[in-house]
């Protein structure tokens, strides 16, 4: 019988790795295979971004390891569009997460309306939508990820990330 127990490298902090099953075991003399789920959890907020990691596979005689690589250049860092990720929370609160080019500090705005309320229906109106800034309305460096409340009780919510001058100063 061979047994491989699994564990994963460093980490970013607050990010905790598992695996299900931790350990593999191999009977017989047959190559066979086995699938294990690995489960990264954060116990808090951390930053959108790309992290290497290593996943090490550790036998009584033998260890691989095995490097997750980032391959991303650093002008694609510096010019990556922003983008932004929504999910619906169980208290129907939204949380945003986001990433845009480096050093680079964007607005979220919201809103409720694609549509210009005060075009006639029979017009192209998709052109002024009313955006308003998001809690919490200092533009931020991406990546980000914050918790939204819609206000209002809006049925529909659109987002956005707007290129901002930088940080809003607070004197």
């Amino acid at each position: 019988m061979l047994e491989v127990t699994l564990s994963a490298g460093e980490m970013p902090p607050g990010v905790t790795v598992t695996f299900s099953p931790s350990v593999l075991r191999f009977t017989g003399n047959q190559v066979s295979s086995q699938t294990a789920t690995m489960t990264v959890s954060c116990n808090g907020l951390i930053p959108i971004d790309c992290f290497p990691f290593t996943i090490t596979g550790t036998s009584q005689r033998e260890v691989l390891t095995v490097t997750n690589e980032v391959l991303y250049s650093a002008e694609f860092l510096a010019t990556r569009p922003a983008t932004l990720m929504i999910d619906r929370m169980a208290n129907d609160g939204l949380r945003i997460r986001g990433a845009g080019a480096t050093g680079k500090t964007y607005q979220i705005e919201a809103a409720s309306s694609l549509v210009d309320a005060n075009l006639p229906q029979t017009t192209p109106n998709l052109i002024n939508p009313v955006w308003t800034p998001v809690d919490p309305p200092p533009p931020m460096p991406m990546p980000v990820h914050l918790f939204h409340h819609p206000a209002g009780g809006h049925p529909t919510r659109f987002f956005r990330a707007v290129t901002s001058a930088g940080p809003v100063s607070s004197q």
